[in-house]
């Protein structure tokens, strides 16, 4: 449904779930990112288990990284070729045979291997999601469907995290790897059923499939260089993956050393981050509808790195916890915006190759900040590396704030001063 659709309004939870193709979605979604969630938490107390401890997980990190690099643009040109739906019921299927093979390896070399195979399976899956949003729900429902995509994003990690380390201590890693594959063939459940208009024409698919592949993907970046808005949004994207990283490795030494409790402490404060994130989701999904997404997203970027800088600097858990819901208001105000307004700068048909483009950047930013806080934490403190991680996301906000606000403004002031005439 890419139509305008009746003027812009307010538009509830309600009224998008009584879509059947976006509430089938929406429900496979909600049960596999719970599924992904105690996935990720258990396969993390399994590497650590091994020889190499708390290196496996950068080691894990490295292993995925080089998967989007490898296949990650290619899987965007697919993804705009091929049938989007058969992909993502294909994708969940594949991931859930493989998550049922990881109880039962010992090898450390396996577990990458297999880690490295679901990465690029999911490649395939995430463009294909992301894409298909705006072809099932009215133009003016789209901020509304993104932010109950990112509702249960937050949902799922609240369940996720307390219920996976619950799951291993009484029954073992097994049976979380075995909800992980129940997860998935739930969702491809889901998703069969719904109609999902294809990107392309089913005969211009057939024809040259890796010519027209590989001409798919060079159309794709000239796409990237020619619209500098959709350029500036990715340009953002990597500066936050830049900034942020370092919270993922760092946050819990955070919490030990200067609040002082330990994981304790490091629990009550991601629990407060997706609270927040959970809380901005369904505040934006409701009152968002009128809000310029340009300015909501730069100024949730520029309000996630000014709460982080003060975060970390606090000492008392209680107004760390306060703070940390702040940052997860305005992470959810970014990515929600960003998503929307990235779906609705970029036609149906490069959709998956823009959207690859996207999480290449995304993941590889990420890695590399991951890697430099690593090296960095062994010569200076971790308030330090995410004082710095702040400022960076805060001058990225004011790069895209340029970018994205004040060069399209001054544009279209010059473009009416010349069409004025004297």
């Amino acid at each position: 449904m890419e139509q305008g659709g009746k003027a812009p309004g307010r538009v509830g939870f309600l009224e998008v779930l009584s879509n059947r193709r976006f509430r089938r979605l929406w429900l496979g979604q909600l049960v596999s990112l719970f599924g992904d969630k105690l996935n990720f938490v258990t396969l993390l107390a399994l590497l650590h288990s091994k020889p190499g401890g708390s290196q496996n997980l950068l080691l894990l990190a490295l292993v995925q990284t080089t998967a989007y690099l490898c296949f990650g643009l290619f899987a965007g040109a697919l993804v705009d070729r091929l049938d989007r739906k058969k992909i993502m019921v294909a994708g969940d299927l594949a991931r859930a045979a493989l998550v049922l093979t990881l109880p039962f390896i010992d090898s450390r070399q396996l577990i990458f291997a297999v880690s490295f195979i679901i990465t690029s399976i999911t490649l395939f899956f995430e463009p294909a999601r992301d894409a298909s949003v705006p072809t099932i729900v009215e133009r003016d429902h789209l901020l509304t469907a993104n932010s109950l995509l990112q509702t249960s994003r937050a949902l799922s990690d609240i369940v996720g995290l307390m219920v996976s380390g619950v799951v291993v201590w009484l029954a073992g890693t097994k049976l979380a790897f075995f909800i992980d594959s129940a997860s998935f063939v739930f969702s491809a459940v889901m998703i069969w059923p719904i109609a999902i208009p294809r990107a392309m024409a089913v005969s211009s698919a057939a024809r040259g499939i890796v010519t027209r592949v590989l001409a798919d993907v060079r159309e794709g970046i000239e796409f990237l260089r020619r619209e500098r808005d959709v350029a500036s949004i990715i340009v953002l994207y990597v500066a936050l993956g830049l900034g942020m990283g370092p919270v993922n490795v760092l946050l819990f030494t955070y919490a030990a050393d200067v609040i002082g409790l330990g994981a304790r402490a490091y629990g009550l404060i991601s629990g407060s981050i997706v609270g927040g994130v959970l809380v901005g989701s369904m505040l934006l999904g409701r009152f968002g509808q009128h809000l310029e997404k340009r300015r909501v997203m730069t100024g949730g970027l520029f309000g996630l790195g000014a709460l982080l800088l003060v975060l970390v600097n606090t000492r008392l858990l209680v107004p760390a916890m306060v703070i940390a819901v702040g940052s997860g208001l305005a992470n959810s105000c970014f990515f929600i915006s960003f998503l929307t307004l990235f779906q609705e700068l970029v036609p149906n048909e490069k959709r998956g190759r823009l959207f690859s483009i996207h999480y290449i950047t995304k993941q590889s930013s990420a890695f590399i900040s991951i890697t430099a806080a690593t090296l960095l934490a062994t010569v200076m403190s971790a308030v330090t590396i995410l004082s710095i991680s702040a400022i960076i996301v805060m001058a990225a906000a004011a790069l895209g704030w340029f970018l994205l606000v004040v060069r399209p403004a001054g544009e279209r002031r010059a473009t009416t001063e010349t069409q004025t005439p004297a």
